[in-house]
This record gives C-alpha cells, sequence and structure tokens, in this order.
C-alpha cells in the first residue's frame, strides 16, 4: 500500500484564490481540488474560511470608515464653533489639555499658521477690551468734573452714568467705522410732567430731569463726541479694530478650507486606525 503524501496547510493567500477562481471565474469546489490535486473537503472547508476573512476584513474596514468620517465630522465641527465665536468677537479656546477635540485638530495640522493667528487674535481682543476700559474709566472721572454730576434723575444709575454709556458706544461705534448715535436727531422724549422729561439718548435712558437742563446734557456730551475722536485712545482702538479684521479674515478662510475639505491631513492619537 503506497505510503499516504501528507498535503501542506493551505495558506492565506491560496484559499483567497480558490474564493476569486469560484466567485469570479464560476470554477466549482470539485474543478478547483482536481485542478491543484487537494481533496473536494479541504477546498470547500477552505472556501468557507476565506469568506468569513473577508467579511471580517471588510467589516473591520467599514467600522474604521465610519468612525473616521465621525471623527473628521466632529472637527468640523470645531472649525463651526469657531467660526461663531469668531463672528461674535469672542475669545478662542486654546487650552489643548481640556479639549480634546483641539488637541486632535492641531495634531492634524501640527505646522498650520492657524495656532498663531488665534493667539494673536485673542491677544488682540484683550488689548480692545483694556482700551474700551480704559476710555471708560476716563470718561467716567472726567464727566464726574462737569455741571452733569449736579444734575439729579430718578435713574439709580444718574445722568453721568447715563451719558458715560452713550459716550463708551459713540467711541467704540466710530472707531469701528459705524455711524453712532447723531447727537441732532437720536434724542427722544418719551412723557412729561410737571417740569420734567423722561429723556433717551440712543439707547442710553437719562431719566426724569428739569426739562430746563436737557440743553446742558446735549452741550456736554457734544463737547466731549468731538474730543474723544482726537484721543491717542481712540487712534489706537482703530489700530486694534483693524488687526482684528484681519486675522479674523485670516481664521475664517483657513477654518472654511478645513471644514470643505471634511477630512483633514495627517493623523492624531485620537484617530480611529
Amino acid at each position: 500500500m503506497a505510503k499516504r503524501i501528507k498535503k501542506p496547510p493551505v495558506l492565506l493567500e491560496q484559499r483567497h484564490d480558490w474564493l476569486r477562481r469560484n466567485e469570479d471565474f464560476g470554477e466549482t469546489p470539485p474543478k478547483i481540488a482536481a485542478k491543484d490535486g487537494f481533496d473536494v473537503r479541504t477546498v470547500r472547508t477552505q472556501l468557507e474560511r476565506a469568506r468569513q476573512e473577508r467579511d471580517q476584513k471588510q467589516a473591520r474596514i467599514s467600522f474604521v470608515k465610519d468612525n473616521m468620517e465621525k471623527h473628521h465630522k466632529d472637527l468640523c465641527n470645531l472649525s463651526e464653533n469657531f467660526l461663531s465665536q469668531v463672528a461674535a468677537e469672542r475669545l478662542l479656546d486654546l487650552d489643548f489639555s481640556e479639549n480634546l477635540y483641539l488637541k486632535a485638530m492641531r495634531q492634524h495640522l501640527p505646522r498650520s499658521p492657524l495656532w498663531n493667528k488665534i493667539k494673536s487674535w485673542n491677544n488682540t481682543l484683550a488689548v480692545l477690551e483694556q482700551i474700551k476700559g480704559d476710555a471708560r474709566n476716563r470718561l467716567e472721572k472726567s464727566l464726574e468734573r462737569t455741571e452733569l454730576s449736579r444734575l439729579k434723575s430718578d435713574e439709580v444709575e444718574g445722568v453721568v452714568n447715563a451719558a458715560v454709556a452713550v459716550l463708551a458706544h459713540q467711541f467704540e461705534q466710530w472707531a469701528r467705522g459705524g455711524r453712532g448715535l447723531d447727537i441732532k436727531r437720536d434724542w427722544t422724549i418719551e412723557d412729561r410732567r410737571d417740569g420734567e422729561i423722561s429723556v433717551t439718548y440712543g439707547f442710553s435712558h437719562f431719566g426724569w430731569i428739569p426739562e430746563g437742563k436737557l440743553a446742558t446734557i446735549k452741550k456736554v456730551i457734544g463737547r466731549y463726541e468731538k474730543q474723544i475722536r482726537k484721543w491717542t485712545k481712540y487712534q489706537e482702538m482703530e489700530k486694534q479694530i483693524e488687526e482684528l479684521r484681519r486675522l479674523g479674515t485670516f481664521i475664517r478662510t483657513e477654518l472654511r478650507g478645513i471644514i470643505i475639505r471634511r477630512v483633514l491631513p495627517g493623523s492624531c492619537e485620537y484617530c480611529p486606525m
């Protein structure tokens, strides 16, 4: 009796070749077995195993693909959030230790100038807040030394604070290139009673004041409206606003590019690979 020769194990490449021949070219298990010199039962077993391996691989690929899409969508959502913050002129979060989405984005874009521009954006916003605070303080101290400090109003804040609020508004609006309020048109007498009037200038409510004192209030505010455009802080405000706009344009362009591409280059430690 001839000695039976044990066939070598069927390797992965071979069983997947059998699967391809079976599914793509219609070779039956008996035909494959006869052509390659294997038992038909071995061929059938290996074909089933190859199908399982293929299905598992496709499932892994599909899982990774779906989660990669979600991963990049999360980063695009972060970009959308940043865009809304820029539109509102708010500080942008750069805490990489707490915001893991932000950390992931930086790992995907380690050399992007976006990060330095965001730092400059935040710094510029801080400078603007300081300038506005300094301007308001100067107005408060200066107006307290004018005749407005002697005018009485039923408002808790009083006439001086109402004037400070409106002049601080003018300071910022004009520095931004806006029209601001018109001293000749934007006064409103809301009501009258016993020689008093309830008056507003734009949004700023002065409360009930003696009717004869409205001209005094207009005169003082008009004088300050002419002065504030000459302040050094006003010119500095204009300069910083222009810088903020330049930075905002750059940041928006970069963020919109991320959103349009949908897939960020490179990888990060949170990529589902």
